[in-house]
């Protein structure tokens, strides 16, 4: 008896982490139009410059999602230590916190290509796959926005 509640207690322990951990990693409508939005425009900028489309990543957008919701969680601003794994070679990131919800795409972008380092990364001709990950939230005592850009060859 006493080995069967040992074995029910263990398997609803593992069901409970297995929901907690299902919905930690839901990815919510609104977060995938920002992803798509935020994807769509640094397409834009791209054509204009005349450089390739890039191809949506899930498991870049993935990633960049859980980095920001991570550094959202967390209250630090920092880069992520990335991890290569196949198809891809190389990969860099951008990061943006934006006071409020007005964290918009174009304003992101914006900051972005006016700072060297993440204008390189945005603008690589080398780049082909693309994921993009925002957060809304508290960050300290402030409301806040979080977007994370994964960019890989």
């Amino acid at each position: 008896m006493l080995k069967t509640r040992a074995c029910v207690a263990c398997f609803l322990a593992l069901i409970a982490v297995l929901a907690i951990t299902s919905t930690a990693q839901a990815v919510s409508p609104r977060e995938a139009r920002a992803s798509r939005a935020m994807v769509g425009h640094l397409n834009d900028v791209r054509a204009a410059y005349g450089l390739p489309r890039l191809r949506s990543s899930r498991r870049l957008r993935r990633g960049a999602i859980r980095h920001s919701r991570r550094m959202m969680r967390r209250d630090v601003f920092v880069h992520a230590a990335l991890r290569l794994s196949p198809p891809f070679h190389s990969m860099s990131e951008v990061i943006a916190l934006r006071r409020g919800f007005r964290g918009t795409v174009h304003k992101t972008v914006r900051r972005w290509l006016g700072s060297p380092g993440h204008r390189a990364i945005i603008l690589s001709g080398g780049a082909r796959y693309v994921g993009a990950g925002r957060a809304r939230g508290r960050f300290g005592r402030r409301l806040a926005t979080t977007w994370t850009v994964r960019v890989a060859r």
